[in-house]
């Protein structure tokens, strides 16, 4: 399972994550100063997927941009970690994703959890009593040092989790990778060849270039597809 988007409310995390930050540095909190953040926090991701920005930079570069467009005079590297800080403790599952995955699990699915976000945030946030038990392995990129979609990524996690000495078609009947990211988590199980399930809540438009093996709309459709 991808993290964000998939499993856990990352927009609703983000929002009591900028409103905790921008009120501890007396940040204006209106859409000037959040979408200004926003643009070039877009822009930082962009980059680190296509390999031109790396995990060491991203977490203060962002603000640094943004700060600087607004005039703020705030040290962008200690406000980066804070900011880390308040979104891994502002992550909550999706209502109803801890019983689908506990159910998934009583019928013997071994569970992982791969993730392009950061490593203090997703540690914070996995770090919890209701998921302790349920997720086997979690695999940041940062830690990984490749991020999805890149194949080497996958090659990583299937050397951690003993699916590296068997062939790609025994591989494809005995892994799946589910997200919401068609660029990020169905295009990398295509690189890896694996089949995909698209989470798509939003009934957002298809790419015709990167297709899903199938699509669901509301995570209880996975109970159906893993009888």
């Amino acid at each position: 399972f991808d993290a964000d988007g998939t499993l856990y409310d990352f927009e609703d995390a983000e929002k009591n994550a900028i409103k905790d930050s921008w009120e501890k540095y007396n940040i204006p909190l209106n859409d000037t100063t959040i979408n200004c953040y926003r643009k070039h926090n877009h822009r930082c991701w962009k980059e680190l997927e296509e390999g031109t920005m790396s995990y060491q930079v991203l977490p203060y570069k962002r603000f640094e941009l943004a700060f600087g467009e607004l005039g703020l005079d705030i040290d962008p590297k200690t406000f980066g970690d804070e900011f880390l800080e308040n979104l891994g403790k502002s992550s909550l599952l999706f209502p109803g994703a801890l019983d689908i995955l506990n159910e998934l699990k009583s019928r013997g699915y071994r569970i992982f959890i791969i993730t392009n976000g950061l490593s203090i945030a997703q540690k914070v946030r996995f770090n919890r009593e209701e998921t302790n038990s349920i997720y086997e392995k979690i695999f940041c990129s940062e830690d990984l040092g490749v991020n999805k979609p890149d194949k080497r990524f996958f090659d990583i996690v299937f050397e951690k989790i003993g699916l590296h000495q068997i062939s790609d078609t025994e591989r494809q009947s005995k892994a799946i990778v589910i997200g919401d990211s068609l660029s990020s988590d169905i295009q990398g199980g295509i690189n890896a060849g694996l089949n995909t399930v698209w989470y798509n809540p939003k009934k957002n438009q298809s790419n015709p270039n990167i297709q899903p093996t199938h699509t669901i709309h509301n995570l209880v459709e996975l109970l159906e597809y893993f009888k």
